[in-house]
């Protein structure tokens, strides 16, 4: 045992430096795959309305992407800029917000609706601060009108691809736009959506309302364990607790189509944040969130009829046109995904090992939503150069 030990001192800086010189050639070596991959000529618009500060937050990790996947940017310009290259409201000129129904025509070959969710007057309240309304207060611009659905309608019609994520269709968008929509993608919201509260007191995460419709719906005090939230759009509240976030985060997992679709995208991983609760009828079901197994038996699931297995990312193809929904806010990151060239590999390799025990998106868009959307860009690409 001793001769073991001085063997290991004897050679433990040389482990670490070999690690190291492995490290840094695979960042190398991603550095210079990434470099060699070929600039992809597409138009894709991106539609946000939810854009009450300079930070672009619920768009920009997609302007990441487009970057990091070398999609042209507009205007032949270098690089896809967050505060300029999107459709929406824009804290610049805040007097003239621009709908899809202003358009004359979509000409894209991409739409990727990232957000229709909206501004309000609160938000406008808080603009020093960059922070968002934390309960129920007038719209100022948000919701997909009877307009854009159609204008959104017409561009499937013509092939375009159509990416639509999270609450682009609930609310505040009304009962007409929203069926609309959900007709093109094929899915059915059921008017609940879900979220995980590592700390329900945080005031700068956690709405004011929630503390209030638990008092009045269950006569209780918030709770100050973690919280699995259910809230309908009819007001309804169900929630759960546990002593620890890992044990009511969902995980994503792809199903057996979706294995099939995206064979670089991976599983297992915890997702945190804001999600549908969706059906998907005329669609395929590529992903999912599972609930934790011990939900099953929670008869307040049961009473109002939430799935354990809620569709993530679900695709449907009619003709040539490809109509992606995915329930989940997974351009809106918690973090810094750094240069555009960065190594993906190494990426989720950290991702994985530093953010086990904590709260973050990056497990998941490394392990699953890069690859994913690098499949779609991909395909799309592919389809243009045929045509």
């Amino acid at each position: 045992m001793l001769r073991l030990r001085k063997f290991l001192v004897k050679i433990g800086p040389w482990l670490i430096l070999g690690g190291l010189l492995a490290l840094v050639g695979q960042l190398v070596f991603s550095r210079y795959k990434w470099g060699c991959r070929h600039t992809l000529p597409l138009k894709v618009l991106i539609v946000d309305y939810t854009v009450p500060f300079d930070s672009y937050k619920e768009h920009s990790g997609l302007i990441w992407l487009l970057n990091n996947l070398k999609v042209s940017a507009p205007e032949e310009r270098e690089a896809w800029s967050a505060a300029t290259d999107y459709l929406g409201y824009h804290p610049t000129d805040r007097a003239h917000p621009q709908r899809l129904s202003d358009l004359r025509s979509l000409e894209a070959d991409l739409v990727y609706v990232a957000d229709t969710y909206g501004v309000y007057r609160d938000d406008l309240r808080g603009l020093p601060q960059q922070r968002s309304h934390m309960d129920w207060n007038p719209l100022v611009f948000g919701g997909l009108s009877l307009a854009d659905a159609r204008a959104l309608g017409r561009f499937a019609e013509r092939r375009g691809t159509l990416v639509v994520e999270f609450n682009s269709f609930c609310d505040p968008t009304e009962t007409g736009p929203r069926r609309l929509v959900e007709g093109l993608l094929g899915v059915r919201w059921s008017g609940w959506v879900g979220r995980v509260f590592p700390n329900p007191h945080d005031g700068n995460d956690v709405p004011l309302w929630l503390a209030r419709e638990v008092r009045r719906q269950f006569g209780v005090a918030l709770p100050r364990e973690p919280m699995l939230v259910f809230a309908h759009r009819s007001g309804q509240l169900v929630y759960v607790t546990a002593r620890t976030v890992d044990a009511l985060a969902p995980q994503l997992e792809l199903t057996a189509a979706g294995r099939r679709r995206f064979e670089s995208a991976r599983g297992g991983v915890p997702y945190f944040y804001w999600f549908s609760v969706v059906e998907a009828p005329l669609a395929q079901v590529d992903a999912e969130l599972v609930l934790p197994a011990w939900l099953e038996e929670r008869p307040e699931l049961r009473l109002h009829h939430l799935p354990m297995r809620l569709p993530l990312l679900t695709e449907r193809r009619v003709g040539a046109s490809l109509r992606v929904y995915v329930a989940a806010d997974l351009v809106d990151l918690d973090f810094d995904p750094g240069e555009f060239s960065n190594a993906q590999r190494i990426e989720a390799q950290a991702a994985a090992l530093f953010t086990r025990n904590r709260v973050s998106s990056a497990p998941l868009f490394w392990r699953f939503f890069r690859p994913a959307m690098e499949t779609l860009i991909d395909e799309l690409a592919e389809i243009r150069r045929a045509r």
